[in-house]
């Protein structure tokens, strides 16, 4: 994604971090003699930063968010001061720190599973935790004498301060990564759709941060739980990376590899089904089909015909540079029902294996349509005739014939039913027009993102600390 689309949310992600810590403790402090001391303290993050700055530290491979006046406030539940033998104050102290300067960055690598999987690892990178020691306001409520703020100012510009920035600097330096890895771990490279759908994922190189782009490389395997993991039988393509010729500022590549498990995931689970001409209109009729189907119009005379097909497999995908379709290899059913005076009966139905389709992917703003282009049956077998006997070598040679004629009614029917991709990503970003294009072996998706300006609302979207 392009750092100019990332660039957008910087004053949200910063406000989410700094509410995660929010309330956050700060260690007791006791005197040496035990006579004077803060108990109960914590820091308030008081207000929503509006001028956060978003910079790459490509170097580092880090992203840092820095504000210089992030406005909080410090709470001594339990404060006494004790200065001389009549003189203790006592109560509860407030202190405004009005000018703070929070820089909060996280650094990408990898680290190894116990499986031997590579996943993302975030370090605290570039921290820095500030106040201004000259713009501060201190209140007390209690028993206390006119001077004691004067006589305390000392040790909370000094001793006080120093214990905030230290607590601060640890929280967002330490805690807060060890959390996103600690998430990270706890899934242990899976991610989990529904009860048997889940995703095999791991990163093979680091996130990469660079001036124009942030850019994430992951190899991902879906699959079905109730049948295990299958790995495709082809290699891991090279991914490219973010093009900066291109006008879409989110870019997504999406391997043929992936593609392989998805699909065979999806199908293990369900396969896929549907009709072409199911209204029986006049389009498909047992003429139209009796080339294909010798014997089927003198058996049930020229009337409708409806054909359900259920794919059970399909795989193999490939696709080539700048050559606009995606090719693959399926196994699918096709079921002829001839509208007879009685209604739909079966006429006949049939297996076909080892057939390559191509098919080309039509967008129209956030949905995509498939076109089938090109069919190449390969193994035809005869599951039911009720009208004679086929020959599955005339079969093989006919379906192709057949595909080529029926096609745009093949595409009028799977137009119907068009593929829409999520517009909304997490209540931060929305995304809009959806661009394909084919490299080899990987699927291009392009859109545009348009940051939601919702604040702390990014908070209640994205849980990645918890």
């Amino acid at each position: 994604m392009a750092i100019s689309v990332l660039e957008q949310g910087k004053n949200a992600y910063f406000n989410m971090i700094m509410n995660k810590i929010n309330g956050i403790s700060i260690p007791d402090m006791v005197s040496s003699d035990g006579k004077s001391w803060m108990k109960g303290n914590y820091f308030e993050y008081d207000s929503a930063a509006d001028n956060v700055d978003f910079i790459t530290d490509t170097q580092n491979n880090a992203i840092v968010l820095s504000c210089r006046k992030v406005t909080a406030k410090f709470w001594s539940e339990d404060f006494r001061y004790h200065y001389a033998p009549l003189l203790t104050a006592s109560g509860r102290l407030e202190v405004d720190l009005n000018t703070i300067r929070v820089d909060v960055g996280f650094g990408f690598s990898m680290r190894t599973l116990p499986d031997g999987r590579t996943v993302p690892y975030i370090t605290g990178q570039d921290v820095v935790v500030k106040i201004n020691r000259f713009d501060l306001s201190i209140s007390i409520w209690g028993s206390f004498w006119a001077d004691t703020i004067d006589l305390i100012k000392p040790f909370i510009k000094g001793p006080l301060c120093d214990a905030i920035e230290q607590t601060l600097y640890s929280a967002l330096d330490v805690t807060l990564p060890n959390m996103v890895n600690k998430g990270i771990g706890h899934s242990d490279g899976f991610l989990h759709f529904t009860k048997s759908f889940e995703l095999d994922w791991e990163t093979p190189s680091s996130f990469m941060v660079t001036p124009l782009a942030f850019q994430a490389d992951i190899k991902g395997l879906f699959f079905d739980n109730a049948y295990g993991e299958v790995d495709p039988a082809v290699a891991v393509p090279v991914m490219p990376y973010f093009d900066s010729l291109k006008p879409e500022l989110y870019q997504n590549y999406y391997s043929t590899y992936s593609l392989d498990g998805l699909t065979a995931a999806l199908l293990e689970e369900k396969p896929f089904a549907g009709w072409i001409n199911k209204s029986y209109n006049t389009t498909i009729t047992t003429s139209s089909v009796n080339a294909l189907l010798p014997g089927i119009q003198s058996y049930y005379g020229d009337v409708p015909v409806a054909i359900k097909y259920t794919v059970s497999q399909l795989g193999s995908f490939a696709c080539a540079k700048d050559v606009p379709m995606l090719n693959g290899i399926t196994t699918m059913t096709l079921d002829f029902w001839a509208l007879t005076a009685d209604g739909p009966q079966l006429a006949t139905s049939l297996t076909l294996s080892q057939t390559a389709i191509g098919f080309g992917l039509i967008t129209n703003n956030m949905t995509i349509e498939l076109q089938l282009a090109t069919t190449n049956v390969g193994k035809v077998v005869v599951n039911s005739c009720a009208f004679g006997k086929l020959s599955t070598i005339l079969l093989r040679t006919e379906l192709n014939t057949f595909f080529l004629a029926f096609t745009p009614i093949i595409n009028h029917d799977l137009a119907a039913n068009v593929i829409t991709v999520p517009s909304n990503v997490f209540g931060i970003f929305m995304l809009s027009n959806l661009t394909i294009s084919y490299y080899d072996n990987f699927i291009y998706f392009g859109l545009t993102p348009t940051f939601i300006p919702r604040a702390l609302a990014v908070e209640e979207k994205l849980a990645i600390f918890q």
